[in-house]
This record gives structure tokens, C-alpha cells and sequence, in this order.
């Protein structure tokens, strides 16, 4: 600030100075396209835990934790210019899309966004009319709608039942690690060329 004039006996008060300090945030979320970025439709994680370490330009140690939002969100607000490390805890039955651990060098001032994607682990399929009876779904071949597959778990223990679309695929979402059993419901007038359960 120049050009303070003060005369004899005056004050000079209003002269500022604004400062800005720094933030780190982002989303955790379903990355349905795997194409590793937040896209419209896409929806967040809530319950993530975010982990923030590194040391600020002052040489202080910075050691802070938060989780998500409902809507996946987080954000670390209020921080100086820094070296800092983001780390997210992978959440449960999710495969990350993006890395866990990204690092970020905070210029004063600035809003630096971090966002973690999660893949859900899948378990799909198509019923089809194999009118070669080669087990393969050829060109050409037809796809069932409507025939019901049922999914189990490694202890036998039925976990999802879904319908056949109608181009035949079904799909279950949303699956923690382990071993599963995906059985077909015999569709009426026809008679199978592969096994109607397979694990």
C-alpha cells in the first residue's frame, strides 16, 4: 500500500492485508465407466476414510483424518502451503479405478481437488439359444429375456437373484471378494448345452 498521506495529528486506519490459506478436497465415487474421472451420473461413496499427512511450509507436521460425505465429498480446508500426501481407505467390495495414495504440492492460496474412483465388483453373463450346441454364443445365435439366475456364495448361501434382460445378459453388482455359484432356472421348451450351474 502507497500514497498514504498523513497529515499532523490524522490517522490512517483501513490499510489491509488479505490473506488466502490453501484446501485440499474431493469425492470418492462409483467410477460406473472406469474411465477414471467424476462424470455426470456418477454417484459418490459416503463413509470413505481420507487420511491427509505431510509438512506445511512452516515445517509443521500435518497428520489429519475425515471421511465422506453422504454425497462423497471431503475436503481439508485451512492449510498452509505445503507437501502433502491424500490417502484413501479402500472401502469394502470395491475395486479402486483410480490410485489410493496421490501426492499434492499446495502453492499458497490454492484449491487443489483429489478424487478416488471405486469399481464394483461384478459377476455377468448371457443366456442364449445355442443352436450349434458348441457352447459358444455365435453371431447370429438369439438371446433369452426373462430367465431367472440365481447367485450363491461359497457357503451355498443364496446372495441375489436377477432376470435376463432382454438381449439375454444379466448382471450382479456390488459383490464382496470370494467365491460364488451362478445358477440358471431352466427356461420352458428348451434344453441346455452347458451346465445350468457353474462355478
Amino acid at each position: 500500500i502507497s500514497g498514504i498521506i498523513l497529515a499532523g495529528g490524522a490517522n490512517a486506519p483501513g490499510n489491509l492485508f488479505a490473506e488466502q490459506l490453501a484446501s485440499i478436497g474431493g469425492i470418492v465415487y462409483i467410477d460406473n465407466n472406469a474411465d477414471k474421472a467424476f462424470t455426470a451420473g456418477e454417484t459418490g461413496v459416503p463413509s470413505v476414510t481420507i487420511r491427509l499427512t505431510g509438512t506445511d511450509i512452516l515445517g509443521n507436521v500435518v497428520d489429519i483424518t475425515t471421511t465422506s460425505g453422504p454425497d462423497g465429498r471431503y475436503n481439508f480446508p485451512n492449510l498452509l502451503s505445503g507437501s502433502y500426501t491424500v490417502t484413501q481407505t479402500q472401502p469394502d467390495g470395491l475395486v479402486s479405478s483410480t490410485p489410493n495414495v496421490v501426492p499434492v504440492i499446495l502453492v499458497p492460496g490454492a484449491t487443489v481437488a483429489t478424487d478416488f474412483g471405486e469399481l464394483q465388483r461384478s459377476l455377468t453373463g448371457t443366456v442364449f439359444v445355442d443352436r450349434d450346441r458348441d457352447g459358444v454364443n455365435d453371431a447370429g445365435e438369439g438371446r433369452l429375456g426373462g430367465i431367472t439366475i440365481r447367485l450363491f456364495n461359497a457357503a451355498g448361501i443364496l446372495v441375489g437373484t436377477t432376470q435376463t434382460a432382454a438381449d439375454g445378459t444379466y448382471r450382479f453388482e456390488g459383490l464382496a471378494p470370494g467365491a460364488y455359484t451362478v445358477e440358471q432356472a431352466q427356461p420352458p421348451g428348451y434344453g441346455s448345452s452347458t451346465p445350468n450351474r457353474v462355478a
